[in-house]
């Protein structure tokens, strides 16, 4: 960032200004609005469609067609991120690995999330900040290959996780040919100092810039401000479908490819389609945030790919809106058998990593009540599938929780939704795949029709799991106003929220900041001069951080702040009552 501009991944979107005012019908427009400048632009700068994206687009397709031929030895794909972007990262390249196969393609695609698996389910987001570690990381993942087409993801072009990978990388240009994928431009790059580097992250972009090596359209800010899960996360998930179906359909000789803006297109179609079901996100909505006011849990019940992404949307609730690890929860049928993560079953780590079908069933069912929502995300299930989803429906009706479906491109006569769930809120999307049954090229179409499902999902799911949060009062005009600072780009966040919101000098944010990370009236000389690093160390186990820095800001204690939110605990309500 240069000066005193605020990139554009952090700047407050008009659209959404006061969303945390509006019901449930006017969140899911207000989302709908936000996504819509994915495709159509942001303010005159480059986006998804323009000729300088396209140049790039093109070039790492092509080059990706000569890693997925079957007789390439020792050569493979490598995608990073941090938190939303790791956990793209994982969900593309398990995808294209599963599809590469089908087709007789090698499945080269590995991932790197900072943090390891266990971000992929739960918020480990310290582990961005570490320059050198992100650079152990890549050569740990690149073992084995002698050559690396390697994509960095970091959507406000900030992470220095995957910053020392793209210097390791120019450091290698014998092995590794390197991208940068992101949704700033290039001048807003992060430029705060990073520890184990005199580098900042503004200098890694300048040189991919200068490369001709950055993908970086820009979609606008994010309806909550900086939550990349959300517009960043989405089109990270398009850009890489389309580079790589792309390129497998050269490897494999189509002699009909679906072209690079008919499948950008063809998101937008299902963009428009998914919100023709706004009426029934909102009263999902509504039931989720009852049971989030109320105290109670939503838990995701999911299959395959769905439910993998419901998983993504359960995991970055923690860091997003300062949610306990069990207010929203995410449960696979054969747990981490079909996940296929890298690291295996990590359920032994803790109740976070439990994500099978059992452990719902052993351990979160028995305790659900009326207060609890539970969500079922499917499409055509087998008839053993089904038999296993009518012991859970069974289960949570026996505790009287509420119940809803969500499915996407799912056959209703096969499936029998009324039958198994009675009169449930039932959100019922059916994507158009008019004659693509004669095409030539049908694996590609069908693959294609498996990325809208996806995305479509995704929309469905983030405004569910964003508008409960905003319903219990997690959100501030468009600001998630309660996340937790695991990071330093967090903590600079924070003191960013209290500065705009307390219209104060960011010294004195700050401050407020401290004192309220360290939950004391006068701050000692260790915790002044103490580095970022250490003070993200400690909020990371300290709840309503930035509440109570802007109730200090207002004049109050410590003890008397949070015994204000403590007495007010929906957050919006309590800040206002003070402003």
């Amino acid at each position: 960032m240069q000066g005193n501009v605020i990139p554009i991944t952090e700047q407050f979107n008009n659209i959404t200004q006061d969303i945390d005012r509006a019901n449930s019908e006017e969140i899911v427009k207000l989302l709908y609005k936000s996504d819509l400048e994915i495709f159509n632009g942001w303010e005159g700068y480059q986006n998804v469609l323009s000729s300088e994206i396209l140049a790039v687009v093109q070039e790492v397709s092509s080059l990706a067609v000569q890693y997925v031929k079957p007789d390439t030895k020792n050569a493979g794909i490598i995608l990073s991120g941090c938190g939303t972007s790791g956990r793209i990262a994982f969900f593309i390249s398990r995808k294209f690995n599963e599809f590469a196969k089908g087709q007789n393609l090698r499945p080269c695609y590995r991932y790197i999330i900072s943090g390891g698996d266990p971000a992929l389910m739960m918020s480990v987001e310290s582990c961005e900040d570490d320059w050198n570690a992100g650079k152990r990381e890549l050569e740990n993942a690149a073992e084995g290959f002698d050559k690396v087409l390697y994509v960095a993801i970091t959507c406000g072009l900030s992470a220095p996780f995957v910053g020392g990978q793209v210097e390791y990388c120019l450091q290698h240009l014998q092995k590794f040919t390197p991208y940068l994928l992101g949704f700033n431009p290039t001048n807003q790059a992060r430029s705060a100092a990073i520890r184990g580097t005199d580098k900042v992250m503004l200098d890694v972009a300048l040189e991919m810039e200068a490369k001709g090596r950055l993908l970086n359209p820009v979609v606008g800010p994010e309806p909550i401000t900086g939550s990349s899960r959300m517009k960043g996360g989405t089109t990270t998930k398009m850009l890489l479908e389309a580079i790589f179906l792309t390129a497998h359909q050269k490897a494999a000789n189509e002699a009909t490819p679906i072209p690079y803006d008919d499948i950008i297109k063809t998101y937008l179609i299902t963009l428009n389609l998914t919100h023709t079901k706004d009426a029934e996100i909102s009263s999902l909505i509504k039931m989720a945030g009852n049971s989030l006011v109320k105290g109670g849990s939503v838990s995701y019940i999911g299959w395959g790919s769905l439910g993998i992404m419901g998983m993504i949307d359960a995991a970055e609730c923690v860091p997003t809106f300062g949610a306990n690890h069990d207010d929203v929860r995410c449960f696979l049928e054969s747990g981490y058998k079909i996940l296929r993560n890298a690291q295996g079953n990590l359920s032994s780590q803790g109740e976070a990593l439990e994500i099978g079908f059992d452990n719902f069933i052993e351990k979160r069912g028995p305790k659900l009540s009326k207060i609890d929502t539970v969500i079922f995300i499917v499409q055509d299930l087998s008839s053993e599938q089904k038999l296993g989803l009518r012991r859970i429906v069974e289960l949570v009706k026996s505790r009287k929780s509420n119940i809803a479906i969500i499915a996407v491109n799912s056959n209703n006569d096969n499936w029998q939704i009324h039958d198994i769930f009675g009169d449930s809120l039932t959100i019922n999307i059916v994507l158009p795949s008019t004659g693509r049954e004669q095409n030539s090229n049908k694996q590609f179409y069908k693959f294609l029709d498996q990325c809208t499902t996806e995305v479509s999902f995704k929309w469905v799911i983030n405004a569910v799991s964003t508008g409960a949060h905003i319903l219990k009062g997690k959100v501030y005009k468009n600001c998630m106003i309660d996340l937790k600072l695991t990071n330093r780009k967090l903590f600079e966040r924070g003191v960013r929220i209290v500065t705009q919101f307390s219209n104060i000098s960011s010294e004195v944010a700050k401050e407020c900041l401290l004192k309220s990370i360290y939950r004391q009236d006068v701050l000692n000389l260790n915790m002044v001069e103490a580095d970022v690093s250490e003070h993200v160390l400690k909020a990371g186990y300290v709840d309503r951080v930035i509440p109570l820095a802007i109730l200090l800001t207002k004049g109050f204690k410590v003890d008397l702040g949070m015994k204000m939110l403590v007495d007010c605990p929906i957050v919006r309500e309590c800040i206002e009552n003070c402003m």
